[in-house]
């Protein structure tokens, strides 16, 4: 008799335990969803990050395109150094 009884206390246990999963599950799947595929989640934040990084690095091109332009238009020698020099400081100094 008592063995009966242990056993279903313990299929009763575990169907507790079985529910009380799957319901943490649950909470589980829609906070990650919301993390995720939200205003402020993770997909929009890469896109945003994806967008940064190709202006910085088009900016970072017409930079580089302008000394070197500027290099091929100077005269050599200590007049290009001193020339290139005035310049790089006044595009840092912006």
């Amino acid at each position: 008799m008592k063995k009966q009884e242990r056993r279903r206390e313990e299929k009763g246990i575990t169907l507790v335990a079985l529910v009380v999963t799957i319901i943490v599950l649950i909470i589980l799947a829609g906070v990650t969803l919301n993390i995720v595929l939200d205003n402020d989640g993770i997909i929009n934040k890469t896109k945003e990050a994806v967008g940064d990084y190709e202006n910085s690095q088009r900016e970072e091109q017409e930079m580089l395109g302008e000394i070197e332009n500027y290099m091929n238009n100077l005269g050599t020698g200590e007049e290009r150094r001193r020339a290139y020099s005035k310049w790089i400081y006044s595009l840092t100094n912006k």
